[in-house]
Parts: structure tokens; sequence; C-alpha cells
């Protein structure tokens, strides 16, 4: 009388060994957001988080020379269906630059999409396939006018927060 048959064992040992049981969340870069070339003038646009369409607000012309935007994606892996909370964090003026960015964006799993509201976690379903998409666009403002012989870098600012709902 046999107990285990040796193969169903040596299969069952390769297939734990193989499939991890929890995943480490990771998160990439995919697209860097990016407004182009901004004009030195005080101001504000808005680049839509899906489209990258960029549209002037009030008076300056600060985005005018760009009718689209390239909106940023950023990628979470979690463990699958699994109840993550994201928040993006507006960004203030650093140094008396005079800039600030406002994000609008969307978090998409493949179960789910949520709307981001800055300065606010939200919660979303990671689905079944562990991947969280976020895409960025939003408000930049300029109070004063820029120095056109320097260059200006929005992605350095961008701060993207997560952590599991327990």
């Amino acid at each position: 009388m046999r107990i285990f048959d040796k193969s169903f064992f040596v299969i069952c040992w390769f297939i734990l060994i193989i499939s991890p049981l929890s995943y480490a969340a990771t998160m990439v870069q995919i697209d860097e957001i990016n407004f182009g070339q901004l004009l030195p003038v005080a101001g504000g646009c808005e680049m839509d988080w899906d489209t990258g369409n960029i549209v002037s607000i009030g008076v300056g012309s600060l985005c005018n020379s760009n009718p689209v935007g390239t909106p940023g994606h950023y990628r979470l892996t979690v463990n699958p269906n699994e109840n993550y909370q994201i928040r993006v964090d507006r960004r203030e003026e650093v140094a008396n630059d005079g800039i600030t960015y406002q994000p609008k964006g969307r978090f998409i799993s493949d179960l789910e999409q949520v709307d981001l509201i800055y300065n606010q976690f939200v919660t979303i379903n990671s689905g079944a396939s562990g991947i969280i998409d976020i895409y960025l666009g939003g408000v930049l403002f300029v109070a004063d006018r820029l120095n056109g012989s320097l260059s200006y870098e929005l992605n350095d600012a961008i701060l993207i927060y997560y952590n599991k709902v327990t």
C-alpha cells in the first residue's frame, strides 16, 4: 500500500517554491508628467489626466504654447484582490519658486476606477491582476514670472503615498 505518490509530492513542492505567497508592493513610473515648454509668465493651466489636453486658466498664457502635454502614469503592483489606500499630495511653493501643482487624476485596476482627491487617501481594490494604474494631470499655477534661464522639474515634487488597508 502506498501512502503518497512521489511524483505528486515533487510537483507540489516545485509549485510551492516557484509561486510567491505574497508580493512586495512596488511602484514604477511609466510616463513622466509633462506640461511642455512653459512661457516665462505668471498664470495657470490645466492638463486632462486622460487626454493630455491643456487649457489656460485665468489671464496668464503659461502653457499656451502646448495644446497637449503628457499625463503622468505610474503603476503600483501589489497582491491581487486587496484594498489599498492611495494619496497624491498637492505641491506647494518650494523655496519661493512660485509654482503650485494641484493633481487631478484617476486610479484604475481591472476591477474599478476611483477619482483622485488630492491630499486625501482614497481606497481601491487591486483586482485579480494586482495592478493599479495611477494617471495624473492637474492644475499648474505660477504666481510670479518664471526665470527663463532656469529649469523647473515638477516630477521631483509629485508625492504618491500608498498602503494596504488592513
